[in-house]
């Protein structure tokens, strides 16, 4: 059985150390890949793992259910050991807040030992030198980022939103930069700072940090759906984003959400349909979810994403099976959730744009209606009845 991970590696040595001749070897890596995804057998590249659900905030727009589980210290080491095992290259760290667990810093360590990529994900407000030196010396600049939340350019606009902490985070975010961490800054865009979104990006720029980035807003259980964006709103301030002149930071996407919400916006509609029917490659657009990335609860639940927190669209249990397990023995299984959808007889099934989106979040459908043969609930091109 030949192991995606291993071949993606070989191909980016092969890329690093000489680079592709000509676009007919670039064809042929792609080629590869495509292969290996329509087998379906192998190892995923990433995985994000909540290491706890506690919070030191309670934000608006949070959706984790904040119920204080915390996984034990040597049960996240086998979990690692299982990931490393089985070639997972990238490991996003996340909660809950992550710097609530009393074994955080053993547990950076440890995956540093493990050569994992890191993504640590936190809201910044108990950062202090002693973790910032940690990460200093553990970190590799070229692979490992810091992201850390920021919902504004100004406190009154952040603090709405997660209640406190814009000082901390700036002052974090300064001290980081000051050690040469590299330092995403995230936003979450709401009906609270959508029209903040583009200063925020400014003051990120000024703060000399490696990117700027948003995550949609989800409701899941808890997350609160009245605070949905104004999407021509946001897709305006991506638009002063993109032609921002000399940013010295790199944006790296998701103000406008998924590519269903560019839908609503006609101007975009009309290129994104004739881009899409132009070009054949781009049909075979699907999101990552259960195939390239997966997501471990901290009630150690495999999940196909973080937005498909469901039990019932749970790949298994670390604490019954192995990660290979549950990956490679259970894994048809969990096709159903992949494959299986059937949009017929709802809204999507003659719409124009189905081969943009294929429905959308298939997790958030499921969440909002129970079951995964429903348009994402965020469409605002449907609501619109287009």
């Amino acid at each position: 059985m030949e192991v995606m991970s291993k071949r993606f590696i070989e191909w980016q040595t092969k890329i690093k150390d000489s680079p592709l001749d000509s676009f007919g070897d670039f064809l042929n890596y792609i080629k590869d890949r495509l292969e290996c995804e329509k087998n379906r057998r192998y190892s995923p590249l990433s995985v994000s793992i909540c290491i706890t659900e506690r919070c030191n905030l309670k934000c608006v727009h949070c959706y984790q259910k904040n119920s204080g589980n915390i996984m034990e210290i040597e049960k996240v080491k086998k979990i690692l050991e299982d990931l490393y095992e089985n070639n997972v290259l990238h490991l996003t760290i996340t909660g809950g807040e992550p710097l609530t667990h009393c074994n955080i810093i053993e547990i950076l360590k440890y995956a540093k030992e493990l050569k994992f990529a890191i993504t640590f994900q936190t809201n910044g407000t108990l950062l202090d030198d002693k973790i910032i030196k940690v990460l200093k010396n553990i970190f590799n600049n070229n692979i490992d980022v810091i992201q850390i939340s920021l919902e504004g350019s100004m406190s009154k606009i952040h603090n709405k939103q997660r209640f406190k902490g814009f000082n901390e985070v700036i002052k974090s975010i300064i001290s980081l930069v000051q050690n040469d961490l590299k330092v995403i800054i995230n936003i979450t865009p709401t009906k609270l700072n959508q029209d903040d979104i583009y200063k925020t990006f400014i003051l990120a720029d000024k703060l000399n940090v490696y990117g700027f980035q948003a995550t949609p807003l989800a409701y899941l259980e808890k997350g609160d759906s009245s605070l949905d964006v104004d999407r021509e709103k946001v897709i305006r301030q991506e638009y002063l984003i993109l032609t921002h002149k000399s940013p010295k930071i790199k944006y790296l996407g998701g103000v406008s959400g998924e590519i269903l919400h560019l839908m609503s916006i006609p101007e975009f509609k009309t290129k994104l349909l004739k881009a899409f029917k132009t070009n054949n490659c781009l049909n075979e657009y699907k999101c990552d979810a259960g195939i390239y990335k997966v997501h471990i609860g901290a009630d150690y639940e495999v999940y196909p994403c973080v937005f498909a927190q469901h039990r019932k669209l749970s790949m298994g249990n670390l604490m019954e099976k192995t990660f290979r397990e549950i990956w490679f023995e259970d894994y048809l299984n969990t096709l159903l959730f992949r494959s299986n959808r059937d949009l017929k007889n709802t809204k999507c099934e003659k719409c124009e744009a189905l081969n943009i989106c294929r429905g959308g979040c298939l997790g958030l459908a499921f969440e909002k209606y129970g079951n995964i043969n429903f348009p994402d609930p965020r469409c605002e091109y449907i609501s619109k009845g287009e």
